[in-house]
């Protein structure tokens, strides 16, 4: 089966929130992240989950990040994300304090090799833009210019009880700037996930191994930068083991 096929049976309406957001209007950041939302850790210019969510009605809010990116290339990619169907009627940017809670609690240490290697890299500006798409519904994208696992920690990760990640989509790039592999099973992101709650699905790349027990359910559908071949995979961690 398709992603779309399968995630087509979890469909849900757009957001109320979302069909009466109008122009200007400030960052609802509560509605935000009380909706369905689908996180991409280092993702670039690649759109593909929010194709592959958006297009089945499964979600229609969106979480990018990406340490390596600049505001004006991130605007860039929002104005033209390859999301046939969509125009893009909304880009705003956005302080960094209506994104997450000031006060933040890190649960994630990394070693002193590995903060060297996300300070040799990352911008010295960090950024939001928050961008509407409007087609058939209409789908949310929060793009982020910040390091990704720090990201995950901030938005989901703070106080009890925590609102995972609809959906994740995990890339081991295997470039420059990829200080932790987000596809490893011990990733500090998976290690997150296992801590604050799980997503219930995953995209990730076939014949690799990803985030313990998760099960491949789909067909291969390929994205990214060279069409990379994913499968969508579902969390089959017994319930009595979750969290």
């Amino acid at each position: 089966m398709t992603p779309h096929s399968i995630l087509s049976c979890e469909k849900e309406p757009t957001p109320d929130w979302l069909m009466k957001y109008r122009r200007g209007r400030r960052f609802p950041r509560q509605k935000f992240f009380g909706s369905r939302v689908v996180y991409y850790p280092a993702a670039g210019d690649d759109f593909h989950p929010v194709r592959i969510f958006g297009s089945s009605d499964a979600a229609h809010c969106f979480v990018m990040s990406d340490y390596l990116v600049r505001e004006d290339q991130a605007h860039a990619f929002l104005l033209d994300p390859n999301l046939p169907g969509y125009a893009c009627i909304e880009i705003q940017s956005l302080p960094l304090e209506e994104v997450w809670k000031t006060k933040y609690t890190q649960h994630f240490f990394p070693s002193d090799r590995e903060l060297d290697e996300i300070n040799s890299w990352k911008q010295p500006r960090p950024f939001a833009l928050f961008a509407i798409y409007e087609g058939a519904n209409r789908l949310a994208v929060l793009y982020l210019g910040y390091e990704s696992v720090e990201a995950y920690d901030r938005l989901f990760c703070q106080g009890r009880p925590c609102k995972p990640p609809y959906g994740i989509l995990v890339q081991n790039h295997g470039l420059g700037g990829d200080w932790n592999s987000m596809a490893q099973h011990d990733s500090y992101v998976a290690q997150l996930a296992d801590k604050f709650g799980r997503p219930r699905w995953l995209i990730g790349e076939d014949d690799r191994k990803n985030w313990r027990h998760y099960e491949a359910v789909s067909d291969i559908t390929n994205g990214g930068m060279h069409g990379l071949p994913r499968r969508l995979f579902k969390d089959n961690l017994p319930i009595s083991r979750k969290l």
